[in-house]
């Protein structure tokens, strides 16, 4: 006789019958293969029997002096403890009704009386494989999410890390923005005393003006870092709302025109829609003041801006075109990368950091921006918006 080989561990069998005969004969074909193996002679003794001995396999008969089989496999089915133990009735009710309701009560296979051992010893066998396999994948499951547990505990360490360097730095940051801005004001403040009341008969227009030029955009960088670091920070101070979309632009544009005016760059504003977003818009309205003051840069002296709003794919779609000026191919696909080399190449570099402030500032607030050049000698900005 064949025995059970191929299982990594001693299968452990339970006979639930009440014919001593029957018993005896079936329990001693199970050990010769290699089984353990526990009786029980009635329902009630079946179910607690289960419960000690742990079998990996039951063995029941339907006709029980107390309860039936059908109601001690629909009992070991309902506890969450033993439902996984594959159960095989073994009966003399062979009709197709009995097989089909012993399958309904959660049993895996039904064997009719009088049976041949070696169909007991095949079908206990593969159901033994197949409940070694369950046991496997329960273990390795087991395994899993230990693992995965631990590396989450892991991740969240990183992060934790992480959070703490990245408030650091940008309380730093800070710390640096506000600490320069109060010297440098007192140092352009000499400086200013010192050119335009000492020196200014000394110096020619040109270099007054590169002066002024340069101090401007010093002071200008300084602001936007500050606000960089502001948006990268915190949120707790951002009031989120449903904004019509037109008033930020109005806004935006009123504080760029003392700009474009030195300029002489006029601003053909978009017919006025009542399209509202969603966002912060203190936080909107300097990211499109932002914006705008690109545009100007990139807009030869004497021309237009035109501006346009409307609707496009279930997006509110914002267009500012410029003609003047185009981006160099190898940067406008990192043009809003903070750590892009576009902005100190582009213009001489009188953006700073805008670029990436309007892009963080649009993209904490759901929406998008992009940019390419349109024909010879003009750039598209476009802004989406979803609906709300």
């Amino acid at each position: 006789m064949e025995t059970m080989i191929g299982l990594p561990f001693t299968p452990k069998v339970l006979i639930v019958d009440d014919k001593p005969y029957d018993v005896k004969i079936l329990e001693m074909k199970l050990r010769e293969v290699g089984c353990q193996v526990a009786i029980a002679t009635d329902g009630l003794s079946a179910i607690e029997e289960t419960r000690k001995f742990k079998p990996h396999l039951v063995l029941l008969d339907i006709r029980l002096p107390d309860i039936d089989g059908y109601e001690v496999c629909k009992r070991l089915k309902n506890d969450a403890d033993l439902k996984e133990i594959p159960v095989l009735f073994i009966s003399a009710y062979g009709d197709v009704t009995d097989k089909v309701r012993g399958f309904e009560s959660g049993a895996v296979d039904y064997i009719s009386k009088p049976y041949e051992f070696e169909e007991i010893f095949a079908r206990v066998k593969t159901h033994l494989m197949l409940r070694s396999l369950q046991i496997q994948l329960e273990e390795q499951n087991k395994r899993l999410e230990m693992l995965v547990e631990e590396k989450t505990k892991e991740l969240v360490e990183v992060n934790k890390k992480l959070a703490m360097l990245d408030a650091t730095k940008n309380e730093l940051l800070q710390l640096v923005a506000n600490d320069l801005r109060t010297p440098l004001t007192g140092l352009f403040s000499v400086l200013d005393s010192l050119i335009y009341e000492e020196l200014k008969d000394q110096l020619t227009k040109d270099q007054l003006k590169a002066y002024d030029k340069a101090k401007q955009q010093m002071l200008s960088t300084l602001e936007d870092a500050l606000l960089l670091t502001q948006i990268d920070v915190s949120n707790t101070d951002r009031v989120y709302g449903e904004i019509p979309i037109q008033q930020v632009i109005k806004q935006a544009l009123n504080n760029v025109r003392p700009i474009a005016t030195s300029k002489s760059v006029s601003i053909v504003e978009c017919e006025a829609k009542d399209f509202k977003i969603f966002g912060d818009q203190n936080l909107l309205t300097r990211a499109f003041t932002a914006l705008f003051e690109i545009a100007i840069r990139f807009s030869a002296r004497h021309e237009r801006i035109q501006l346009q709003l409307g609707t496009f794919d279930h997006h509110i779609e914002l267009s500012v075109y410029v003609i003047g000026y185009t981006i160099p191919p190898d940067y406008i696909g990192t043009f809003f990368d903070l750590s892009s080399s576009a902005r100190l190449n582009i213009l001489g570099g009188e953006l700073g950091i805008k670029p990436a402030i309007v892009h963080r500032i649009i993209a904490l607030n759901g929406g998008s921006i992009s940019v390419k050049n349109e024909g010879p000698a003009g750039v598209l900005f476009i802004i989406k918006f979803p609906f709300i």
